[in-house]
């Protein structure tokens, strides 16, 4: 049987006819109306938060690497590091940026339960550059400690990770920890107004809009 007609055909159809982009809006949003599914994969959480998978799958531990092999991999990057200090003195830091679904547990789906003894990548990782004594700085572990009291959200509900002011705090952040780890003094990074909006900008939605449906999620 061959179907290379029907498959150029649908081809054609999906690239050229005029309606396809509105029809797929009107598919998703019908799903989303009938079974509250987002037929992107994307996981809606309580209070509309919106959620990427693979954040979930590392915080539930389904994505776990093992522990030999992060610490096979911890065991090289210092040796390289090594190498580096001493052939060029170049030094290496290891930034590791936030979870989403770890920052806003409290706005995940009551579907999906966290087990706290579950090994999982995030905890290995800090285990082995803890024993290879390679510096890392935990953005994941600084945002939960200042998100309190931020004055300005950190992590925007409809947004793929942090906000624009988010981004900012984690860029400062990162310059001092280099000139920590360095004694080098860097230009400084000043932030000597925020402009505050009405609501969210493309970036903070980025999510959202990936969904492709006729109404936008509540932001």
């Amino acid at each position: 049987r061959n179907l290379q007609f029907q498959e150029q055909a649908e081809k054609f159809t999906r690239q050229e006819l005029a309606i396809h982009p509105l029809a797929v809006r009107i598919k998703n949003q019908l799903w989303y109306w009938l079974f509250h599914e987002l037929r992107s994969g994307i996981i809606e959480g309580k209070e509309h938060y919106l959620f990427e998978p693979m954040y979930l799958d590392e915080l539930q531990g389904k994505n776990f690497i093992g522990r030999d092999s992060i610490l096979q991999q911890a065991s090289k990057l210092r040796r390289i590091m090594d190498t580096l200090s001493a052939t060029t003195n170049t030094k290496v830091v290891l930034v590791l940026a936030i979870n989403k679904a770890d920052l806003l547990r409290d706005k995940l789906p009551s579907r999906y339960k966290i087990d706290l003894e579950k090994e999982t990548n995030y905890d290995t990782y800090l285990d082995a550059f803890h024993e290879y004594d390679i510096p890392v700085l935990d953005l994941n572990a600084y945002f939960k400690e200042i998100a309190s009291d931020s004055p300005h959200p950190l992590i925007n509900k409809n947004g793929i990770h942090w906000t624009k002011y988010g981004a900012l705090i984690a860029a400062d952040t990162i310059h001092r920890f280099i000139e920590n780890q360095t004694g080098k003094v860097l230009n400084r990074i000043i932030m000597d107004s925020i402009r505050v909006t009405e609501g969210p900008e493309k970036e903070d939605v980025d999510i959202a809009e990936s969904l492709n449906l006729l109404q936008p999620i509540t932001p």
